[in-house]
């Protein structure tokens, strides 16, 4: 039965969960615009599922979640001490860490016994504090602000909602969308990837009020991006980290930096100068 369980976690988290997957840590330098990736560690450092990297923002860490023998807990990396310690270590499994819009506390998506999948919050020392949502199945979230958040809702088709926390209501924005969700710099916006149109996604912004923009198309079937403080984009082309620039519109272009085995998430830290990517073992 415990097998059955967690093949059923695996499937629904997302498609690379069941691939053993490692977080590697990149410099990035930024010089006249040419933008270099160098000096990888992997930081998981153990075998199986490690994915789903987010950095802190105002902190030297790296969350990211990891199969700890049968159940996903979250870790997380001191990227100035070199330290790496288990946030959570609970009897249920817990994905996609993000540090609240405060800076104090990390939400996530846990997985419960009886296959829900809520989204719960955590203080810093890995103490459970709340469920935030247990009325839908959330599979990803990003923070707008303290009290709106855009999340993944799984269904047939999955949709992005807007929710606010205050009234404890969900409305639907877009149908069969990406997984990548992510607060655009300088914004009141979340950016997500509408899949609705076939092989290349558009990437979109989506505001508080519910209006949507187009950006650019996504790189192919690459579901994930990450946004640079400046305002440009990096993606993958599942070898190499690719970029793009909505201020000055071009195709992607490429990255100096390693060729790596089948990219799938990437972050980057608030100052841009670290570089996580999710690669296969």
């Amino acid at each position: 039965m415990k097998k059955l369980i967690l093949l059923f976690v695996l499937i629904r988290i997302g498609a690379n969960a069941q691939n053993p997957t490692d977080v590697y840590l990149f410099d990035i330098v930024n010089k006249g615009g040419v933008i270099s990736i160098s000096s990888g560690i992997n930081v998981s450092k153990h075998k199986g599922y490690d994915n789903q990297p987010f950095f802190h923002p105002n902190k030297p860490l790296l969350y990211f979640a990891s199969d700890q023998g049968g159940q996903t807990d979250l870790m997380v990396f001191d990227y100035k001490t070199g330290q790496l310690s288990r946030l959570t270590n609970t009897p249920e499994s817990e994905y996609s860490p993000t540090v609240t819009p405060g800076g104090e506390q990390v939400s996530c998506i846990v997985m419960r016994e009886n296959k829900s999948q809520d989204l719960g919050l955590f203080e810093s020392n890995g103490a459970y504090a709340k469920t935030l949502i247990n009325n839908l199945t959330v599979g990803y979230h990003a923070w707008l602000n303290e009290d709106n958040l855009f999340l993944f809702v799984l269904g047939s088709p999955q949709t992005l909602q807007h929710y606010n926390l205050k009234t404890g209501t969900a409305k639907v924005i877009a149908s069969s969308i990406g997984r990548s969700l992510h607060k655009v710099p300088g914004e009141q916006a979340i950016s997500f990837i509408d899949r609705s149109g076939g092989v290349h996604g558009k990437i979109n912004k989506v505001k508080e009020d519910g209006s949507v923009e187009f950006i650019t198309n996504s790189v192919s079937t690459q579901d994930d991006i990450c946004w640079l403080p400046d305002g440009r984009l990096l993606s993958s082309n599942g070898l190499n980290i690719l970029m793009f620039n909505p201020k000055k519109p071009r195709n992607w272009q490429p990255t100096n930096g390693p060729t790596l085995k089948n990219i799938s998430r990437i972050a980057v830290s608030p100052n841009g100068k670290k570089l996580a990517v999710v690669v296969e073992e």
